[in-house]
């Protein structure tokens, strides 16, 4: 009885590690999605920022970067 109840329990932890570990990664490629399309958002309001900045302003702030 206690070999059968031990080698349930180890089946049972074993199926839930698995369904553990798809549960994360399923999380962590949401999370990295969301932080993707934010930085993709922000990369695009740079450069409509720098699309409608002077090109003067343009240079000073590359020559603000370079010292």
């Amino acid at each position: 009885m206690h070999a059968n109840q031990r080698k349930t329990k180890e089946i049972v932890q074993t199926d839930l590690n698995y369904i553990l570990t798809d549960l994360v990664q399923k999380e962590v490629e949401k999370i990295s999605k969301i932080i993707n399309d934010k930085l993709k958002n922000n990369n695009n309001q740079q450069r409509q920022t720098y699309a409608s900045t002077d090109s003067i302003d343009i240079i000073n702030d590359l020559i603000e970067i370079c010292e």
